[in-house]
């Protein structure tokens, strides 16, 4: 385990929650929070807030200072909501599928139960 401190930098309005080890973690919004790296970069990889498929870009709420882009983005995403992107319809629109914790929310997709 590594031991060198770091430091995450919220780049959101909206306090960032994560917990590594058993142990919980808040950034508060606009913020900083002194972690040890292994925190720091398991804080960093849980942040993902939006991520482009066409060009491989990922947007993280929580920067590390000094190694990571760290500006202010505005407002926070829910974490207790993730958007994941799916295939694309028959339309050949994107299919987005609202996940709450471990459950898919499938109403948006009538056929999706029977695919």
């Amino acid at each position: 385990m590594n031991r060198h401190v770091m430091t995450l930098v919220n780049r959101t309005n909206k306090d960032f929650e994560f917990t590594f080890d058993g142990v919980g973690y808040t950034v508060p919004g606009s913020d900083t929070l002194e972690v040890t790296e292994d925190a720091a970069m398991h804080g960093y990889i849980k942040s993902m807030m939006n991520y482009n498929l066409q060009n491989g870009q990922v947007q993280y709420q929580v920067g590390i200072e000094g190694r990571h882009d760290t500006s202010f983005i505005g407002d926070g995403k829910s974490h207790s909501a993730e958007l994941i992107d799916r295939d694309s319809d028959l339309d050949g629109k994107a299919q987005v599928i609202n996940v709450r914790g471990s459950v898919a929310d499938l109403s948006s997709r009538e056929d999706a139960l029977s695919s």
